[in-house]
């Protein structure tokens, strides 16, 4: 599978099954190259091994001993001390970063020609349903209304454990295909322990850092979104925390997925939340949503009950004193761009973030209406400030920032 977009002679590994039985065994990599639409790139990640089944096992881990050279790439670093290297070396020992700096003589490594490739961090995506991949471009035009029809009240009913499984394999796969190496999974299809279950070990299986944020269940969407809904957050919450998420340092970890004060009553939204917090977990959630009763943000924050472990996903219609209040938080905020636009809901808040000394963060939203990658989300950001006026796009949001946690 080529994108025409990219330097023909990039190996995809770890694209799709399909692929994965094109490539000879002589030629897999302990080691992800991707493929972005504007250039070809290696997006730094732990190595793994993949094997001819794609399902994980010890064989697929990462060999602690090995040790893997990126030669001759152009380096981009987050880290003010590295810089850019236009022609760059970049040693990878075991899962960590050893040394990054022009012509490394490592003779007992691997090495993996990068010339003509950029070395950058992978790309992160920090609001996913992750579970509707097979829909993908279903609703090309990306209509609102119509996904809520279809997507959310029509064919989630029908989703089984099988399918949930499938859409955060495919989707982990189609992501790490992209560049994007960190992916946070709102899965709102938690109509079941089964389906719980099952979207873990589809995330666990693509060996994806990733981050499952279980959530309410869309089904039946008249009390998932409903402001006056009494419906309580899925108390399997505690058995998945106790059974896949015992440590927070390991590959896949859990963070809540609320419906929070635009989907549910006060009274459930500060239940929910305070769940979440009993069991040690960060909160994502719709926040500033068009259609959805508006303030809960001030009402988070007049209860004080906002803080740094919450994210707000979207926000187009927070005031400007709710940005400040999430800035003030500690809160963290995601836009994803390019279905906003579509959806006709708005320009994405970024500017306004920044205004506020808040770092933006994007995301894919849902395969269903928006492509998986992440440069396709950056294209739509830039659109956005040259919509507002902003001439000098690098200065007021550099595409560096969206690399960085």
């Amino acid at each position: 599978m080529r994108n025409a977009h990219c330097d023909p002679s990039v190996l995809t590994l770890g694209a799709y099954l399909g692929n994965l039985e094109m490539i000879r065994p002589s030629r897999r990599k302990r080691w992800i190259v991707c493929r972005a639409p504007y250039c070809s790139f290696l997006a730094i990640m732990p190595p793994a091994l993949w094997t001819g089944s794609f399902i994980s096992s010890a064989a697929a881990q990462p060999n602690p001993r090995s040790r893997l050279l990126l030669k001759g790439g152009y380096i981009v670093s987050c880290d003010r001390n590295v810089g850019e290297i236009k022609a760059g070396d970049l040693l990878i020992n075991g899962s960590k970063i050893e040394s990054v700096g022009p012509a490394l003589s490592v003779p007992d490594a691997e090495v993996i020609d990068a010339t003509n490739k950029l070395v950058l961090p992978g790309l992160i995506d920090t609001h996913r349903h992750t579970w509707e991949t097979q829909l993908r471009s279903m609703i090309p035009e990306g209509d609102f209304f119509l996904y809520l029809k279809v997507v959310l009240q029509t064919l989630a009913p029908r989703y089984r454990p099988d399918d949930v499984y499938i859409g955060n394999l495919f989707g982990a796969i189609g992501a790490l295909n992209s560049g994007i190496t960190t992916m946070l999974d709102w899965s709102h299809i938690m109509q079941s322990p089964e389906r719980a279950d099952a979207a873990i070990n589809g995330l666990s299986d693509s060996l994806m850092r990733a981050v499952f944020a279980h959530g309410d269940p869309v089904v039946p969407f008249v009390d998932w979104w409903n402001p006056k809904s009494e419906l309580r957050h899925p108390a399997d919450a505690r058995r998945v925390r106790k059974q896949y998420f015992s440590s927070d340092d390991q590959l896949l970890t859990m963070a809540m997925a609320l419906r929070g004060p635009e989907y549910s009553s006060w009274e459930t939204a500060v239940d929910d939340l305070a769940l979440a917090r009993e069991l040690g977990l960060r909160s994502t959630i719709h926040m500033g949503v068009p259609g959805a009763k508006p303030g809960a943000v001030s009402a988070l924050n007049n209860a004080k009950l906002l803080g740094p472990d919450i994210t707000h996903v979207h926000t187009l219609r927070c005031s400007e004193d709710e940005i400040q209040m999430i800035a003030d938080s500690g809160g963290s905020v995601s836009s994803s761009s390019a279905t906003e636009l579509m959806s006709g809901q708005g320009f994405p808040s970024l500017q306004r973030w920044l205004r506020h000394g808040v770092r933006p963060s994007l995301s894919t939203d849902n395969e269903s209406r928006m492509p998986t990658e992440d440069f396709v989300v950056l294209s739509y950001v830039n659109e956005n400030f040259h919509h507002l006026g902003c001439r000098d796009v690098e200065r007021a949001l550099r595409r560096r920032h969206h690399l960085v946690r």
